[in-house]
């Protein structure tokens, strides 16, 4: 597993770390609110019921090093763009929390990049290195 992996899988742990503490406040903050429009209760167990088993998977299967580690990372990464592209616009939709439009857009692109990161990291820097020619 190559360093950028590494680092890619770390910061996927510090997205669920983030996310986990987000619905912990939102659950105990807005419990209410979250009853009062079904919608926000989805979210949570949408994320809940696909995004963290299947990051939970990507995350041993990466680090145990299983030819369906990578398969499972891009398959987390995209359920992680669905959600975050969904919430976003649902969240500045429903004005959630007050937030400028600047906040869930800021969010949104940095997991853009994260998963343009994570597939070089999977894919194209696994290729750049295998053709580069070895040094007698």
């Amino acid at each position: 597993m190559s360093n950028l992996e590494k680092i890619s899988i770390w910061i996927l742990v510090g997205i669920l770390l983030l996310l986990s503490s987000a619905y912990v406040y939102g659950v105990g903050s807005q419990l209410q609110e979250m009853i009062a429009r079904p919608v926000r209760i989805s979210y949570f167990l949408t994320d809940l019921a696909i995004l963290y088993p299947l990051a939970i998977a990507t995350i041993v299967g990466m680090f145990k090093q299983k030819k369906w580690g990578r398969q499972f990372f891009l398959l987390t990464i995209g359920a992680l763009l669905f959600d975050m592209a969904h919430q976003v616009c649902y969240l500045i939709w429903e004005n959630y929390s007050g937030l400028t439009l600047f906040i869930p857009v800021t969010l949104l692109l940095l997991i853009v990049g994260y998963a343009a990161f994570t597939y070089y990291a999977l894919y194209l820097h696994q290729r750049k290195t295998l053709n580069e020619p070895e040094h007698v």
